[in-house]
């Protein structure tokens, strides 16, 4: 989506910006989703480490 952009409003395509893009809209907010859910799925989860 980036891209399609870039052509269509700034006539050029610049990849740097594009990977800055993404990083920041996706692969930020997955990470610290996940690391989210994995605190809340430790809280529900029994303790086996005590066995």
């Amino acid at each position: 989506m980036d891209m399609i952009y870039q052509i269509l409003v700034l006539r050029r395509f610049y990849p740097s910006e594009a990977v800055i893009v993404a990083l920041l809209l996706a692969f930020i907010p997955n990470v610290i989703a996940r690391g989210l859910a994995t605190r809340v799925a430790g809280r529900w989860r029994p303790d086996t480490s005590a066995v």
